[in-house]
C-alpha cells in the first residue's frame, strides 16, 4: 500500500502536478500566525482592563456592606459580555499557541501556563498605564 502512495507521488512530481510553494508564502503564513497570537493577547488583555475598571466603578466594596441588596445590584451590573469575550478570547489563545512553530511538543499545561502569563503580564502592565494616565503622571 505505502509503495502505491509513493509511486503515485513520485509520478505526480516527474509530472510536475505539484507545484512547490516559494518560501516568503512558509515565512508569511508563521508571520500571521505570530501576529493572531500577539492580537489575541492583546484583545483579552484589553477587555480584562475594562473589565477591572467596570468594576471599579461598580465599587463592590460598598454594595456588598448592603447585605442582598447589595450585592444583588453588584451581580446585575457586572460586565458580562467583557467578561465572557475575555474568556473567548483567551480559550482561542490557548488552541492557537501550539500551532506556532514547536509548540505542539509542549504539555497543555505549559501552553496554558504561558498565554495565562502573558495575558496577566500585559492586563497589569495596560492597569498601570492607565492609572498612570488619570492620576496625571504622564502630564508635564
Amino acid at each position: 500500500m505505502n509503495k502505491k502512495l509513493e509511486d503515485k507521488l513520485m509520478a505526480k512530481i516527474k509530472n510536475n502536478d505539484v507545484k512547490m510553494k516559494p518560501k516568503w508564502w512558509f515565512k508569511a503564513v508563521k508571520d500571521g500566525q505570530i501576529l493572531l497570537l500577539t492580537s489575541v493577547f492583546a484583545i483579552s488583555s484589553l477587555l480584562i482592563t475594562s473589565c477591572v475598571y467596570f468594576v471599579e466603578l461598580i465599587n463592590p466594596q460598598s454594595l456588598i456592606k448592603m447585605g442582598t441588596i447589595g450585592r444583588e445590584v453588584l451581580f446585575e451590573n457586572l460586565p458580562y459580555p467583557l467578561i465572557l469575550a475575555a474568556l473567548i478570547t483567551i480559550v482561542f489563545g490557548v488552541f492557537i499557541y501550539p500551532k506556532i512553530g514547536d509548540n505542539y511538543k509542549k504539555q497543555k499545561l505549559q501552553i496554558c501556563l504561558f498565554v495565562f502569563t502573558w495575558i496577566i503580564i500585559l492586563t497589569i502592565i495596560l492597569t498601570s498605564l492607565r492609572f498612570m494616565l488619570e492620576s496625571g503622571w504622564f502630564l508635564f
